[in-house]
């Protein structure tokens, strides 16, 4: 008899094995889980293991001769942390190093750059952005983007759609398939973008961050002009301040979670500095034309005192950006794939409801000053089900 047991969730599954002693335990959650291995003349063998996205997580046992009532607890070896059932190339990030490395801004995204074989798009390029990578010389527009299984691609100009409506500390993975993947992931032949979300367990946690940034910290713009009462140049005035939580923990023990965070944004500064060539004073008093004169006197236009007619300025920098998520996770009679015959009809019998998960994702509210945009009051619900 096999015992997997969710040491997050207690979400426990038996099986038995077949006639040569293997047996598979489909549609598993991912996430740690606690193995069991019991038969009547043999020592019980327990170990642990961890189902990972898109992964085929294989075991070894060996049990050996003994009473049932003695335990062998096993550590699990690299058969455990390396997918050795496809030759798909992929990277996983967990949580604690998603948490762990630095990344500006926050972007998720940016863990597809410590992967083999991955080069970002030239930033001259307006139509591609944040995931718009280049993974082994195909195209930005060939990668495909997912959030908890639900597309989160930009189809329009290519890239992550939607992304801004989680936080960093609410990843439990991160993966990205590169090559040879098979059809189950579809759609795009570049890259496979998984995040996956984590969900409430047993144990109540959380965690509540601050990152700021300011001009105090920040390099000079390659732009800024040098003068003689800036030798050095000057750095562009901006104030960056991220600020959010993440909490979950059980309604129902071994039965219903929840998860949910809340996180604010808040850019002040000014934005890059942008160089233009206009008229020199000389250049504007050289206008005779009486029409043109006095149309530029009308309009008015900016002129520089420098001899190569160059100006220099930066726009005014405000954003205020909000986003929240709740996630409610329901496991139906410990996680047990089948209902009791005598309860269930076919074909119910074959395909009977484990759990579920509900989730609702804000869009990005943002509001830019001074133009007060009008926040976005709308929301996304995705419901995924485990069959």
């Amino acid at each position: 008899m096999i015992i997997i047991k969710n040491t997050g969730t207690g979400a426990t599954r038996t099986l038995k094995t077949n006639a040569e002693g293997e047996f598979s335990a489909q549609q598993l959650d991912i996430g740690p889980y606690e193995l069991k291995i019991e038969k009547q003349g043999f020592k019980a063998l327990q170990t642990t293991l961890v189902v990972r996205s898109g992964e085929v997580t294989r075991l070894n046992c060996t049990l050996e001769v003994g009473s049932v009532s003695q335990v062998v607890t096993v550590d699990a070896g690299a058969e455990a942390f390396l997918d050795t059932a496809n030759s798909q190339i992929s990277t996983s990030i967990s949580e604690v190093d998603v948490k762990s490395l630095p990344i500006i801004n926050r972007d998720p995204l940016a863990f597809a750059t410590l992967s083999p074989g991955i080069a970002p798009v030239s930033k001259d390029n307006p139509f591609l952005g944040s995931g718009s990578f280049n993974a082994n010389g195909q195209r930005g527009r060939a990668n495909n983007i997912t959030l908890d299984n639900a597309v989160a691609s930009d189809i329009s100009t290519t890239g992550g759609a939607g992304l801004g409506t989680f936080s960093l500390d609410e990843v439990q993975e991160f993966k990205l398939i590169t090559d040879n993947f098979s059809a189950e992931f579809g759609r795009n032949a570049g890259a496979q973008v998984q995040f996956i979300t984590k969900s409430g367990t047993n144990q109540y946690h959380g965690s509540v961050y601050e990152f700021h940034q300011d001009a105090a910290g920040n390099a000079r713009d390659f732009f800024d002009p040098i003068t003689s009462q800036h030798p050095n140049g000057t750095v562009t005035p901006v104030v960056n301040n991220l600020w959010g939580f993440v909490a979950g923990g059980p309604v129902v023990k071994d039965h219903l979670f929840v998860l949910g965070h809340y996180e604010g944004n808040k850019v002040r500064g000014a934005g890059s500095t942008n160089t233009a060539t206009v008229l020199t004073p000389a250049q504007a008093a050289a206008i005779t034309d009486p029409t043109s004169k006095a149309l530029f006197q009308a309009e008015g236009a900016p002129t520089s005192s420098d001899a190569s007619g160059k100006v220099s300025n930066s726009a005014p920098n405000a954003t205020n950006t909000y986003s929240w998520a709740l996630r409610v996770d329901e496991t139906f009679r410990g996680g047990k794939t089948r209902l009791p015959p005598a309860t269930v009809r076919p074909p119910l019998a074959k395909c009977a409801l484990a759990s579920y998960s509900l989730i609702l994702r804000s869009p990005t509210m943002a509001q830019t000053l001074p133009t007060r945009r009008a926040p976005i009051t709308s929301a996304r619900l995705t419901f995924l089900a485990q069959r």
